[in-house]
């Protein structure tokens, strides 16, 4: 099987979808088709297109998305003091569950 494996890239390479029955042919094996469907079916995904509707899966606490919003709102600080705080949001792409924070107290400069 190794002697015949860069032919068999190379079928894969110019048409991912040739059945494994014409390569057989096209590379003249003349063993079982059962060993040659088998490694067929190892190396075509590495050839075959990416799928266009392919959907994204997420697992939980791997994947979130942060954003800072400025509110456009003078917030009292410490003794009166107004200032502009961000706003942090967090949304989990596994459950989609929505947090957000603002900060206390300005952090020392």
């Amino acid at each position: 099987m190794d002697a015949v494996k860069p032919e068999i890239r190379e079928l894969l390479k110019q048409t991912p979808t040739m059945p494994a029955t014409v390569i057989a042919e096209r590379i003249g094996w003349e063993r079982g088709l059962t060993i040659l469907k088998e490694r067929v079916r190892e190396l075509l995904p590495a050839y075959l297109p990416v799928d266009p509707v392919s959907r994204t899966v997420y697992q939980a606490g791997k994947l979130a998305q942060c954003d800072l919003w400025f509110p456009p709102v003078d917030i009292p600080f410490g003794y009166g003091q107004p200032d502009r705080a961000p706003v942090l949001f967090v949304v989990s792409a596994y459950s989609r569950v929505i947090t957000d924070r603002m900060p206390s107290r300005r952090p020392a400069t």
